[in-house]
């Protein structure tokens, strides 16, 4: 009876203290959300809760990284803002003033990835993204190459979204003020290539590059979009461009 008797108790003993009511293989005591299924997690206030299996999902990622790193040790980025830069339409800019966004900013705010594994690089461009596109050097490239007068912005997107202008000149060029009006009238630098310029300007083109991601087999899909003044006429194109015998071919074309 004494036996039968330590048997109970040694089992209610335990399924009160290794209970694990959601299945997820976080004991109860320890899970933060236990009756809902979800994975470890090293936060207590998220352990039982996450959204994703971190470990699991961090070897995948390290794997893919390595991948993408292999194949582009010898691969030249540079040929690549030349091959981008080179395919600007330049019938597209029907004013004399165009506006470059050389810089790009996304602000987000709030908790909704709280739950989620963190990405440790920037998985849609893991070895060429934008910052890798929009550096000062390009910016002299696209001050060269577009015959137009130059006024260089920010874009950002998210929250807050809008454009800041440059307030001091970056290139060594001859530079003058000016107000330029985007929604309101705002102060701006401008890099004059016609002898007339004005000294308030409503018209003008926006050019804004960015990289969309990368894929296996020196892969990089680009985004062009060219706007008026009114945005009331914007282009995009999607270029796919692909690294083949030390160069950059075009191989794909979407617009939208």
């Amino acid at each position: 009876m004494k036996v039968k008797l330590f048997i109970v108790l040694l089992f209610t003993i335990n399924f009160f203290h290794a209970q694990d009511i959601d299945n997820d293989g976080v004991l109860d005591e320890d899970d933060a959300c236990p009756t809902v299924f979800g994975y470890a997690s090293d936060i207590p206030s998220k352990n039982g809760c996450m959204k994703q299996d971190c470990k699991k999902l961090e070897e995948e990622r390290q794997a893919r990284l390595k991948i993408f790193q292999d194949e582009s040790k010898h691969v030249d980025y540079n040929k690549l803002v030349e091959k981008i830069i080179d395919d600007i339409d330049l019938k597209l800019f029907t004013s004399d003033n165009v506006i470059i966004f050389n810089k790009i900013t996304t602000l987000t705010c709030g908790t909704g990835s709280a739950y989620y594994c963190p990405v440790n690089y920037n998985f849609e461009s893991p070895v060429f993204s934008t910052d890798d596109l929009l550096t000062e050097e390009t910016s002299k490239k696209l001050y060269n190459k577009i015959p137009k007068n130059i006024i260089f912005a920010k874009r950002i997107f998210g929250e807050a979204a809008g454009i800041e202008f440059e307030n001091e000149p970056i290139l060594n060029n001859i530079s003058k003020k000016v107000k330029i009006f985007y929604g309101i009238e705002k102060d701006a630098i401008i890099y004059p290539k016609h002898k007339k310029i004005q000294t308030k300007i409503n018209r003008y083109n926006g050019l804004l590059l960015s990289i969309i991601k990368n894929d296996f087999e020196n892969k990089v899909e680009v985004r062009k979009v060219y706007t008026d003044s009114d945005f009331r006429n914007i282009k995009t194109f999607l270029n796919t461009y692909q690294y083949i015998d030390n160069h950059w071919i075009l191989i794909e074309t979407k617009t939208r």
